[in-house]
């Protein structure tokens, strides 16, 4: 055999062990193949350099990311980053057809070609420059450049080299998948901010470092409030760039040492780090980068076509070291956040002790809400409504929960804390079978044939896509009339999608269901949803009625209902009425069916027709 058959055989076997180091390399060990795969070839070729670029996915820049030099040759690779792949004009076009450039002698070029007026500066001698392909596209080139001697390719050589340049793409395409996952594993791919996981990975850092300091550590738990009304009306699109926007904001706050993640699909977390070592002292720091946060977020965001303001929840800890796990420390901030929207949203609160006993209870309630729900461990009771001549001519469906041990509980120690879980939407849709199955007992009672029945619909019930066939399914699985039946909803609901609002309350409409506004004026109506508003009635809420006595307003407010009513050819029901003088100034008022106490408070269903059964 020849010493050049020799050769090539050496390097033909030098090249199949490099393959099968890419093959059998596990993904840590990737970045170490490549570099030694530069070392065995440089080696081989007695050359000064041999390196990778890899471009950008727009192939305006290029990076030099890996790179073996010589004994003796200084490396380049921190001065050959982010270089614009213009400067590879010469050689780009044949890249990108796949094909290889190679120059044996550099000096043979013509002095004024733009190949040498690259290489000649630099000292080559001799180079070749391979495109590294994937089905993407060109990714980007190796290289081995020679400067001390010159070396002619053969045809073995190049075509072996085409095997190395196509293993070490392979290789860097499993490392950028490799980085994708473990981005996709911990960073939000909206904000590109870490995500809850990381963050427990960059808190724990950050105890550890504040175990050895004086300084106490903060953070901010964020909540958007109301975000998914946004989405709700205009689409993720729209919601997705305001969250990219906030993220921004958030972060022109930050000092370099503090960290921001988004741990869920409208809260942000936000870590301060070095403050106070008094806990006082620390507070105050977190207070005022809380308000920061409220203030620049409380301006309004421009969404493309849209504008859309937003306000933040805020719960806020600090800590030193993590005597309690990661989990533990945001669950404190949760807490203290959820204290914030309770307190009427668009405010801070920090985390105290009392708060986990608080967090316990509503867990309880929780668990004891959905045994109630399992159990049916509800009755309704009814509130009349009556008209001048103080004839029942209506009735309010009120839940009541029939507690095993605490016997009937009310409304308000429940209900919000089911709007919150969800758990509503179960309950609301017991209390419209309920009434309707009432509705039809009552159509059997001469009493009660004309009375009607209003249902209190919560708006996450009403924003069910199958709410219309709930409603449905109650007046045909109980035969009640559908005329007899009025759904009350809350202004609240004018918030959302008030085209969806309209559909759904059209096709009830027409199938005889009435509406009524409840607690009107002191939300989101205006005229113009009125008018579009397929409504029965409104409620004159009991807030304009408690005083009406002694204040004008009410006075006027009161006046200026029934007008409205009157003109929109719609009734009126005042609420709250606790004496006969507010009930006779309202009936001058034009107020024609009244609600309360005095004359009657919510009755079970036995009472309730043994009283006005006569």
């Amino acid at each position: 055999m020849t010493e050049a058959r020799q050769t090539h055989t050496a390097f033909f076997e030098l090249v199949s062990a490099l393959s099968t180091a890419f093959v059998t390399a596990r993904h840590e060990e990737l970045s170490a193949v490549n570099q030694r795969a530069l070392a065995v070839i440089g080696h081989y070729f007695n050359a000064d350099r041999t390196y990778i670029f890899e471009f950008s996915p727009d192939r305006s820049h290029a990076d030099n990311t890996y790179e073996w030099c010589a004994p003796g040759v200084s490396s380049q690779l921190e001065h050959l980053q982010n270089i614009a792949t213009a400067d590879f004009y010469v050689w780009f076009q044949p890249w990108h057809r796949g094909e290889v450039v190679q120059i044996s002698d550099v000096t043979a070029l013509p002095e004024n070609s733009p190949e040498r007026a690259l290489l000649a500066p630099q000292g080559i001698r001799s180079v070749i420059m391979l495109p590294l392909h994937s089905s993407d596209g060109l990714l980007g080139m190796f290289g081995i450049d020679l400067v001390r001697a010159q070396h002619v390719w053969t045809e073995e050589e190049t075509a072996a080299l085409k095997l190395v340049a196509g293993n070490l793409c392979g290789s860097l395409l499993r490392g950028r998948a490799v980085q994708q996952l473990r981005t996709l594993a911990l960073y939000d791919p909206v904000t590109e901010l870490p995500n809850r996981h990381h963050l427990g990975t960059l808190l724990t850092s950050c105890a550890i470092e504040a175990r050895s300091a004086d300084g106490l550590s903060g953070l901010l738990l964020l909540d958007l409030d109301h975000f998914k009304t946004l989405n709700d009306s205009h689409g993720h699109q729209y919601g997705d760039l305001l969250l990219v926007e906030l993220a921004a904001r958030l972060s022109a706050l930050l000092q370099p040492a503090d960290i921001l993640a988004r741990v869920g699909g409208d809260e942000f977390a936000l870590v301060m780090r070095d403050l106070a070592p008094s806990k006082n002292l620390a507070e105050a720091q977190l207070k005022a980068l809380a308000e920061r946060a409220m203030q620049v977020c409380g301006q309004v965001f421009h969404l493309g076509d849209i504008e859309h303001r937003i306000s933040l929840s805020v719960g806020a800890c600090v800590f030193q070291s993590l005597e309690e796990s990661v989990d533990v420390l945001l669950k404190h901030a949760e807490l203290a956040m959820y204290q914030a929207k309770a307190a009427g949203r668009d405010t801070l609160r920090f985390y105290d002790s009392a708060m986990q006993a608080q967090a316990n209870a509503r867990a309880a309630l929780g668990r004891e809400l959905r045994t109630a729900i399992e159990d049916q461990q509800w009755v309704l009771h009814y509130q009349p409504q009556f008209d001048l001549d103080s004839r029942v001519v209506g009735a309010e469906a009120l839940i009541r929960w029939e507690h095993p041990t605490r016997g009937i509980v009310a409304p308000p120690e429940f209900i919000p804390f089911a709007e919150e879980s969800g758990l509503i939407i179960p309950i609301g849709q017991w209390v419209l079978r309920q009434a309707c199955r009432q509705l039809a007992l009552w159509s059997e009672l001469p009493p009660f044939k004309h009375v009607c029945i209003s249902v209190n619909i919560s708006l996450l019930q009403f924003q069910q896509p199958d709410f219309v066939d709930q409603v449905r399914s109650a007046l045909a699985a109980t035969g009640a009339d559908a005329t007899r039946l009025k759904l009350e909803i809350t202004e609240s609901l004018l918030a959302v999608d008030i085209t969806d609002v309209i559909e759904k309350m059209t096709q009830l409409q027409a199938e005889g269901v009435g509406f009524s506004l409840d607690d009107f004026g002191t939300g989101y109506s205006s005229l113009s949803y009125l008018k579009r508003l397929p409504l029965t009635e409104v409620k004159i809420d009991k807030s304009f009625v408690r005083d009406i006595l002694a204040d004008s307003s009410d006075v006027a407010i009161a006046k200026m209902v029934v007008a409205l009513a009157d003109c929109m050819d719609l009734g009126v029901v005042a609420e709250g009425v606790e004496n006969a003088a507010q009930r006779d100034l309202l009936a001058q008022l034009g107020c024609q069916c009244f609600q309360g106490f005095w004359f009657s408070k919510p009755l079970d269903i036995i009472p309730f027709e043994q009283r006005f059964g006569g």
